[in-house]
């Protein structure tokens, strides 16, 4: 998800966006976003465990819509890469700020990965948004949701079977191919309020950026808003299988995920209401 208005913002529960403050990015000197309680989207409620992953950034590059590029850093410096992976429950249209449940209304397993703090440049390499978020892959476990995001959104979703427990989560694509395989075990108390919800601050940054979402050659800015003023928020220690498939070039990997520091390394749940504005 990704971080798309001032951290002062998500504070105080500014969480709404106009769909007018979205445009290609084209034509965007930096992302505008203007507060409001109503706007036109999608709502829904995820409980997921996040994972916060280091990945070469030439893997990255790969993954990229051409309008997309990395900040300029060290190229041996790996970047960092959110995997969640939970459940996503009563996912429905939104019209000025209130659920329209029927006949549209879905609850379903998600994998998202999530890659913050791009950038977006034109063809003469101006810069036109930074601190951006964009979503190279997702799968889900039911089709509606996923045809609907690819056409109406631009998401890159795929369908993918899922197997999973209180505490394990396992997801194989449409071929059968592993994607997947978690165990999690998830702290009974809430973290603390000494980081604000118990969040490190870079993270709220980063989960107010602004979505990248390709459609062909175009790019369009909209957000995710989680509402983390209500959010439950538990540390986790989370022991992870991930495989080639879930992402062309990512790299095998298995590896045990304390939980979440100042760094921002290691893993959390996150249980907490979000809205997608629609852009225009």
């Amino acid at each position: 998800m990704s971080r798309f208005c001032s951290i002062s913002d998500v504070a105080k529960g500014d969480l709404f966006v106009e769909p007018s403050a979205y445009r290609e990015a084209s034509e965007l000197q930096a992302p505008q976003l203007l507060e409001t309680t109503s706007c036109h989207g999608l709502l829904g409620r995820f409980s997921a465990t996040v994972v916060s992953l280091q990945v070469d950034r030439a893997i990255i590059r790969s993954w990229l819509h051409s309008g997309l590029t990395l900040p300029e850093g060290d190229a041996t410096q790996p970047h960092r890469v959110f995997l969640h992976f939970g459940r996503q429950e009563l996912v429905s249209p939104m019209v000025y700020g209130r659920a329209i449940r029927f006949p549209f209304c879905y609850s379903y397993h998600e994998i998202i990965i999530a890659v913050s703090d791009l950038e977006i440049r034109d063809a003469n390499g101006l810069l036109r948004a930074s601190e951006v978020t964009y979503m190279p892959r997702l799968y889900l476990s039911s089709w509606a949701p996923t045809l609907l995001g690819r056409g109406f959104y631009g998401f890159s979703k795929s369908y993918a079977t899922f197997d999973v427990a209180p505490n394990s989560f396992r997801a194989t694509n449409r071929r059968g191919q592993p994607l997947l395989d978690a165990e999690i075990q998830t702290s009974e108390c809430l973290a603390s309020d000494k980081n604000v919800n118990g969040l490190p601050v870079d993270f709220r940054r980063i989960i107010s950026q602004p979505i990248a979402l390709g459609k062909g050659n175009r790019l369009n800015l909209s957000r995710y808003a989680f509402d983390l003023a209500s959010a439950e928020i538990r540390p986790a220690r989370v022991s992870l299988k991930i495989t080639p498939e879930l992402l062309s070039w990512m790299p095998k990997s298995e590896a045990v995920f304390p939980g979440c520091d100042e760094a921002l390394n290691g893993a959390f749940s996150l249980n907490a209401n979000w809205t997608l504005a629609r852009y225009l």
